[in-house]
């Protein structure tokens, strides 16, 4: 199994628009060198929401990562911020 998005600009993107899409790239890229076994799910929500409000935006609270294995979305529920409930 695999799971991926990408978000692209289809025309011509708004500098606001081209920060964002920067931006949820960059915080994906920085939470995959947290999400490491040993590392509480925690760690990866905190490094997700620290760059996201670095680059001035905020995650949606409803919305989050999932694990993968035999099927596509299964434990653990992975928050865009710092859950102190996260295992």
């Amino acid at each position: 199994m695999a799971d991926g998005a990408v978000t692209v600009s289809v025309g011509v993107a708004s500098e606001e628009r081209q920060q964002l899409m920067f931006c949820a790239e960059r915080a994906f890229e920085l939470a995959m060198q947290v999400a490491r076994a040993g590392n509480r799910v925690f760690e990866i929500g905190r490094i997700v929401e620290r760059e996201v409000r670095r680059c001035g935006f905020s995650v949606i609270r409803e919305l989050g990562g999932h694990g993968i294995g035999r099927t596509i979305h299964e434990q653990a529920s992975v928050p865009n911020y710092p859950d102190p409930t996260a295992r």
